[in-house]
């Protein structure tokens, strides 16, 4: 089913295994979303050249290879106080170890591509 949210054509469906959401917008990206909660299970982020890249909730790239899309994203990391902090992919890497990306005390991201003007 589609609908056009906030000027942008939105599609929603669920996922072939029943238990996912899935939405896509004209903004080039798919989000996953758990039933059980409505939290967000993984990001899909459509990249030039025909590059793609997938995410989970908490940032991490689960498909891509980074020399390809590491160019084109930035993420947005949550800290303290509601600071909103714009770090490249290689600085975010730098800042949680795989060990420590389902901590509690780890902060929240959000990939977004990075704008054309950059």
């Amino acid at each position: 089913m589609g609908h056009l949210i906030n000027g942008y054509n939105s599609c929603f469906d669920w996922h072939p295994r029943g238990n996912l959401i899935v939405a896509g917008t004209g903004q080039s990206t798919v989000t996953a979303w758990r039933e059980a909660d409505l939290q967000p299970h993984w990001h899909a982020v459509l990249l030039p050249d025909g590059k793609a890249a997938t995410f989970s909730a908490a940032g991490e790239l689960l498909d891509g290879k980074p020399e390809e899309v590491d160019q084109y994203l930035v993420y947005y990391v949550e800290r303290e106080a509601g600071k909103i902090e714009t770090l490249t992919p290689a600085e975010f890497r730098k800042l949680l170890p795989a060990e420590a990306a389902n901590a509690p005390e780890a902060p929240i991201v959000f990939a977004a591509e990075r704008e054309a003007a950059e």
